[in-house]
């Protein structure tokens, strides 16, 4: 539904480029649109996944290297509490 109305609205106000745009992009707005729209403030971005491999990056140079999965996996764990 809310697709529709995009692809109306560009198309009643002549956004030629817009339409060009949505075209392009089909799948990765479908994909996004069908999730729920309170979740879609929380992945219209990357941040989060910005700030663990952030994270990720400033462990590894202090640790140089994890030792096996299970060290990795605990630095996850914590970070996303």
């Amino acid at each position: 539904m809310v697709w529709k109305e995009l692809i109306n609205t560009a198309i009643s106000k002549g956004k030629d480029k817009l339409l060009d745009c949505l075209d392009s992009t089909f799948h990765e707005i479908s994909v996004y649109l069908e999730f729920p729209s309170l979740h879609w403030s929380k992945i219209k971005s990357t941040n989060t996944l910005e700030s663990l491999n952030e994270e990720l990056r400033r462990r590894e140079k202090s640790i140089r290297i994890f030792p096996n999965e299970v060290a990795l996996k605990s630095v996850l764990d914590k970070k996303r509490v």
